[in-house]
């Protein structure tokens, strides 16, 4: 039976990551972020780079820890429960992929996703690349990636004369447009112009098969490690619920001793432990080449779908309170709302699921 600490390696993992987040996370700080329009928490991103976590996916050839997804998985549960203002599974995720492109690693280096057939996305027109006067020009419009303002370069897919391809894009290259916001979450966003932005061959990471493969290992690691914060966002909200009925009383008795909140809390619990299963099996699985590709999306659907009720389930049980930007429990709903909606959210994944499960007819590769 895989849960999320069952081994001794994996708990000194957990725990020393909690240990971390301990100083560098939770409500308080992420009020402090608030008003920075987005900006990543500078300390946070430094205690990280000095500890490795960056690192974490990539071999020890590369200078990382040669560690997997699963071990991904565990540090973004702590991440999720703290609230930690950083693009941890983005920039693991990126170190991840230029480590299998033989490419020169970087911490400000972010990857743009793009959810094929997703529904919310219709406006994003795929990158091409073309060659206009002797030069590759790279065009299209995407969502960017989150953290926006962190990036330094970007890790853009597009569609060449010859197949799919894997551009590294600086942040600033010419023909580049930002179109920036904020997330729900605080958390900086952008949507991407880019208008014959100039691309030569060393920019150009990986190209048709290869490329492909990558790109889809790719969002499997940011589906699965943005499911295990979210799980850590669930556990925390309901922590924080329990505390509160157990404290606060109405007609003279504590509200945990109603047995109808008590049913919703159990059933919230239950939810819980199959999330915290699914999450660390697939990531086990994925480790060992042995996942079906479904399953990541299963567990992204699955995990968006339970974080949304539980943190709506709290905000009830707390009240009006609750929504306030004072209250704690407001915070974690706000996280749990901007991940939901990252890299696809639960009614497209569990659409993607159904079609690659082989549910319905037409099944997608």
């Amino acid at each position: 039976d895989v849960c999320s600490s069952d081994l001794p390696d994996q708990r000194l993992i957990q725990d020393s990551m909690v240990r971390l987040c301990a100083g560098l996370g939770g409500p308080a700080r992420m009020r402090a972020m608030a008003g920075t329009q987005g900006q990543v928490d500078a300390q946070a991103m430094s205690q990280l780079q000095e500890a490795g976590w960056l690192k974490l996916l990539c071999p020890e050839s590369a200078g990382g820890w040669g560690l997997g997804l699963f071990d991904l998985a565990l540090v973004m549960e702590a991440a999720g429960q703290s609230l930690l203002h950083a693009p941890l599974a983005e920039v693991c995720a990126s170190h991840w992929l230029l480590s299998q492109c033989q490419a020169p690693t970087s911490d400000d280096t972010l990857p743009c996703w793009i959810e094929p057939n997703d529904p919310y996305r219709r406006w994003a027109l795929w990158p091409q690349v073309r060659m206009e006067n002797s030069v590759w020009r790279l065009s299209g419009k995407i969502q960017g990636p989150r953290f926006a303002s962190h990036a330094r370069q970007l890790i853009v897919p597009a569609q060449g004369p010859e197949g799919f391809l894997l551009c590294l894009v600086s942040a600033d290259a010419a023909g580049l447009a930002w179109d920036r916001g904020v997330d729900v979450d605080d958390v900086s966003s952008a949507v991407l112009t880019l208008q014959g932005v100039a691309v030569d061959l060393t920019q150009i990471l990986a190209h048709g098969q290869q490329a492909q493969t990558l790109y889809k290992q790719l969002g499997q690691i940011l589906q699965i490690a943005t499911s295990a914060a979210l799980l850590g966002v669930s556990i925390k909200s309901h922590e924080l619920t329990l505390e509160h009925l157990r404290t606060r009383r109405q007609f003279g008795r504590a509200l945990a001793s109603f047995q109808a909140l008590q049913h919703r809390c159990v059933d919230a619990f239950v939810q819980l432990e199959l999330n915290r299963s699914l999450v660390f099996r697939v990531a086990q699985a994925w480790d060992r080449q042995q996942h079906h590709p479904a399953m990541a999306h299963a567990t992204k659907a699955r995990t968006s779908k339970s974080a949304l009720a539980i943190t709506r389930l709290a905000l009830q049980m707390h009240g009006a309170m609750g929504y306030t930007q004072a209250h704690d429990i407001g915070l974690y709903h706000r996280r749990a709302l901007a991940w939901t909606a990252s890299y696809g959210n639960d009614n497209h994944h569990a659409a993607a699921f159904a079609r690659q499960s082989g549910m319905v007819q037409g099944r997608a590769s």
